[in-house]
């Protein structure tokens, strides 16, 4: 059987995210959170770009899925 942190392993590596519940996380620090996360968003490309994810790597700005023609 998988475990908790296998399982953890695979849903950031393959998916690129996952759902924690009952995490007792304030509903202000996570409506903070997500006000810097747009924030960085709406930042122009070129500023993104800093954040690029790097080949091989996975983490950063992107996706594992970018093909280029």
């Amino acid at each position: 059987m998988e475990s908790e942190l296998e399982k953890l392993h695979h849903a950031c590596k393959e998916w690129g995210f996952f759902q924690l519940k009952n995490h007792r996380v304030s509903s202000s620090l996570m409506e903070k959170v997500k006000a810097e996360i747009q924030e960085f968003f709406n930042l122009p490309m070129e500023e993104k770009r800093k954040f690029w994810q790097q080949p091989g790597q996975i983490e950063g700005f992107g996706q594992a899925f970018v093909v280029y023609i």
